[in-house]
């Protein structure tokens, strides 16, 4: 069977869990982070500081919690599609 198979009625184990919480934030953060990287970098280039660097941080922000709330609701989902016990 291989790993990503998934067994019915039976749990992911809790590290396997935390780290898809784990990656969920990291998320976040890599996508503020490169949005921040990217307006400072064009600011640099055209002139235009602070504007595309806080374009840049409003953008990055945003992706990153679109990809957050998607990685949590398939989380949530699976979860709610688990037989009670």
């Amino acid at each position: 069977m291989a790993d990503g198979d998934k067994q019915p009625g039976k749990e992911p184990p809790r590290l396997i869990r935390l780290f898809r919480y784990g990656m969920a934030a990291s998320e976040l953060g890599f996508a503020v982070l490169g949005g921040l990287a990217l307006g400072y970098w064009l600011d640099g280039l055209l002139g235009t500081s602070p504007w595309l660097l806080l374009v840049g941080l409003v953008l990055g922000f945003t992706g990153g919690l679109w990809t957050l709330i998607r990685l949590t609701n398939k989380v949530m989902e699976d979860d709610r599609s688990k037989p009670a016990r």
